[in-house]
């Protein structure tokens, strides 16, 4: 979908002699770029879906000076009078009739004028009289047919589309593309011009497809009757560029800008309207390509440029201006984002109204930068309000609606209500399936964001059916390399190592890498993602230092681009932080996070969900190095941070109580360690369900706790059923898993039966040295058991060996 946006031209008085000469220049640039260009772009999966942002439509006017003779047939009639600025008309005053003078065209371009500032203002009922009647009086004195009184029909389309009405807007254009071809023919300038308006339209109106034929049908006459340098065909290529960026081709749609940009700069100049409406654009199209510096210097410059010659309410700068909130909010500026949002939403709800979908749209990311800021209960309320909106304005299914409710639905994931983030991610598909077919890349999209959904929930398994199901279709309908394609293997891989297949994650992450560095370039924030997680499954896999090193790589290459203290830089320190930590550097690690923690206290604030995450990482650092009394201090603090922010049951919130029963636990204080893990899986399993990973783990701690306070029966039957959770969750294999069954032997082995107990070890010694590597700590804890087993079995001899074994790995 697409805001439009139109530039006003100004011409200065000239000449009779001059006039005829002109008046073919003025046909062809009468409508050029009049509409504008689309405002909003498309994201990735997980979500990859373009939002949706309507706008304004203006024509622009002939030269002006005496009228030439009219010749019945032509094209353009008569030139319009000298320019009416929108600030030199008193449009305070009543709007005069049309009908006076309407023999002068001067009077015609003057009451043309006159519309087009009521439009800037958003005073688009007296626009609309004005057009209506200018529209009927030509109708009048020249015909219905007559070029001069389509083009005024376009001229009203062109209102109702800036008024956000695309329906009648549409049902306008249609009928003057009908008039015009039979008039002045189909591949007249004219009618090429409309063809293209009805491709904007139609991607106002949601229907991608529709427009991306109608756009290549107008350029494919566009560049042979006018030129490819005419603004109208650089208008329709520009139209074609935002859709191929929405579709994922951002290597076509930069180029695309590129050479529209330059052209209009070569053909109208640099600061001309158009070329700066064209220069905004390209700039997110760098934004989201991770080009952050040079879509930086092209947005200020243009802002600058548009508010000298337009004003700060002029649509373009107001975009402009929009673009430039984005920009921040990309390099982590998110105060500041915030901050011109709330600008940008203050003027297009004065000027258009608080229900235009323009002023939705402000609303929509002004939600969306709330979110990231951490505030998501204030994210949650805006994108309903947004929604509500949108479902009164286009409709419940039309794709900003659409849009809006799945953002909305991450928003609610982050305030920890996972089961209503799934709930509206499944409304979301079922629309999109059932408007736009199962295979449709927005309908994948949806697929896409519900097997996350379903992971976030413990769904694991069947997370990765839905997934693999997504990837097999992006790569049937758009292609391997696409970066929707992906980004779905690269959720697969994510889900794969969450459900211990570490070896298969490591395997898709590297396809992912190879393809994202092959295609979009090492450094592109994609590539660096998929870097990032391979790191992880590194980690999990015991290899801690190759993890290491890769963070180190993530870090390098964020610093150069975002900066040092832009959250995903910070985010890529934490992750050495915690590299650091599994490699047994506690004091190192714990450096590095008090670093990431007073740039994070710095630049998002203290009460901010990076910074309460990193607090609580530095304290199991502390806990770690045999601190767990100023841990325990510090895990308080946390958890009041998260209880104020999202509330005692929130995800993040449990997580820091679980750490914090744990500290108490080494403390030795058992039973109050035991009463907060008790509590803290009461709300895990009504939240989350009693098989949530996140549920087992607490169970396991209830039970070792249990174990701890010498209830070694009621420990083991918790610990034989969170053994059968994680079998049915994630596999025998899983880490986690492999704990449990660990302390389950230990366990045994406390209950006097030291037969089962190593039975069990040996299980677990295997599968460990299998899947981590015979050197893991995990595998050597273990086999200590294994040695212990055996000894109080009586078998010292095999006991010592193995004890030699465990003393060369170390």
């Amino acid at each position: 979908m697409t805001e439009r946006r139109k530039a006003k031209k100004r011409t200065p008085a000239i000449t009779a002699p001059m006039a005829a000469a002109l008046l073919l220049v003025a046909c062809l640039f009468s409508f050029a770029f009049a509409v504008g260009f689309p405002d909003e772009g498309s994201s990735r999966a997980g979500p990859e879906e373009g939002t949706v942002s309507p706008g304004a439509s203006r024509e622009t006017e002939d030269p002006g000076g005496p009228a030439p003779e009219v010749f019945p047939g032509s094209a353009n009639l008569g030139t319009a009078a000298p320019a009416v600025s929108p600030g030199s008309a008193d449009l305070g005053t009543a709007v005069p009739s049309v009908s006076t003078g309407l023999a002068d065209p001067g009077t015609i371009a003057e009451k043309r004028e006159l519309a087009e500032a009521l439009t800037d203002r958003g005073r688009f009922d007296e626009a609309g009289l004005l057009r209506e009647e200018l529209l009927s009086a030509l109708a009048d004195g020249l015909g219905p047919e007559h070029p001069e009184t389509l083009r005024a029909g376009r001229d009203l389309a062109a209102l109702r589309q800036a008024a956000g009405d695309y329906p009648e807007a549409r049902e306008i254009l249609s009928a003057v593309l009908r008039d015009q071809e039979r008039t002045l023919g189909a591949d007249h300038p004219e009618t090429l011009a409309t063809l293209s308006r009805l491709a904007e339209i139609s991607d106002d109106l949601g229907d991608r497809e529709k427009a991306r034929e109608t756009f290549l049908l107008a350029l494919r006459s566009q560049e042979r009757i006018v030129g490819a340098d005419d603004p109208e065909t650089l208008r329709t290529k520009l139209g074609l560029a935002l859709l191929d960026f929405s579709d994922g081709d951002r290597a076509k749609a930069v180029k695309t800008g590129r050479e529209v940009a330059e052209t209009l700069e070569r053909t109208l100049g640099a600061n001309h309207p158009d070329t700066l409406a064209a220069k905004n654009k390209l700039a997110m199209f760098f934004d989201r390509d991770g080009g952050f510096l040079e879509a930086t210097r092209t947005i200020e410059e243009t802002l600058l440029a548009q508010t000298a010659i337009l004003g700060d309410d002029h649509s373009d700068t107001v975009e402009t201006k929009k673009n430039l909130a984005s920009l921040n909010s990309g390099l982590g500026e998110y105060e500041r984002a915030l901050s011109i949002y709330r600008e940008v939403l203050e003027t297009r709800e004065r000027v258009l109204g608080p229900g235009h979908p323009k002023t939705l749209y402000a609303k929509q990311e002004l939600a969306e930068v709330h979110d990231a800021l951490g505030n998501h209960e204030r994210s949650v309320s805006v994108f309903r309000e947004t929604l509500d909106g949108f479902e009164r304005v286009l409709g419940p299914e039309h794709p900003a609606a659409l849009d809006t409710k799945h953002m909305m639905a991450g928003a609610l994931g982050n305030l920890g209500n996972l089961p209503g983030a799934l709930a509206a991610l499944l409304e979301v598909m079922e629309a999109r399936v059932r408007v736009l077919g199962p295979e449709h890349p927005d309908a994948l999209a949806a697929k896409h964001a519900v097997a996350g959904a379903r992971a976030d929930l413990g769904n694991r398994g069947e997370a990765l059916a839905e997934y693999l199901e997504v990837l097999e279709a992006r790569e049937r309908v758009l292609g391997p390399d696409h970066p929707d394609t992906l980004a779905t293997k690269h959720e697969a891989a994510r889900v794969l190592a969450r459900l211990g297949n570490n070896a298969g994650a490591l395997a898709l992450y590297r396809e992912v890498l190879e393809a994202e560095e092959r295609v979009l370039g090492p450094g592109h924030p994609d590539a660096v993602a998929a870097k990032n997680e391979m790191a992880a499954v590194l980690g999990d896999l015991g290899n801690h230092a190759g993890a290491l090193s890769v963070y180190r790589e993530v870090l390098e290459n964020r610093e150069r681009i975002l900066g040092l203290e832009h959250p995903n830089t910070l985010a890529a320190k934490h992750a050495v932080a915690g590299a650091l930590g599994d490699l047994g550097n506690g004091g190192e690690a714990l450096a590095v996070y008090l670093e990431v923690l007073e740039a994070e206290e710095r630049v998002l604030g203290a009460g901010h969900p990076n910074t309460l995450a990193t607090k609580h990482e530095a304290a199991r650092v502390l806990a770690g190095l045999g601190n767990p009394e100023e841990a325990l201090a510090i895990f308080r603090e946390v958890s009041e941070g998260w209880e104020t922010l999202f509330g005692p049951r929130h995800p993040s919130a449990l997580a820091t109580k679980h750490e914090m029963a744990a500290a108490l636990a080494n403390l030795g204080n058992h039973l109050e360690a035991l009463s907060i893990f008790r509590e803290v899986l009461e709300a895990k399993e009504s939240v989350l369900g009693p098989g949530h990973p996140s549920s087992l783990a607490t169970k396991h701690e209830v039970a070792k706790t249990l174990s701890d306070l010498g209830k070694h029966s009621e420990a083991l039957a918790l610990f034989r059923e969170v053994s059968e959770g994680w079998e049915t969750v994630s596999g025998p294999d899983r880490p986690s898993a492999l704990a449990t069954k660990h302390e389950t032997a230990v366990v045994i082995a406390k209950l006097g039966n030291h037969g089962e107990a190593l039975s069990i070890f040996r299980e677990v010694l295997e599968a460990r040295e299998r899947v981590l590597g015979p050197g893991h700590p995990a595998a050597l804890a273990t086999k200590s058991e294994v040695a212990a087993a055996l000894e109080n079995l009586g078998n010292h001899e095999e006991a010592f060996v193995v004890r030699l074994e465990i003393l060369e790995a170390r």
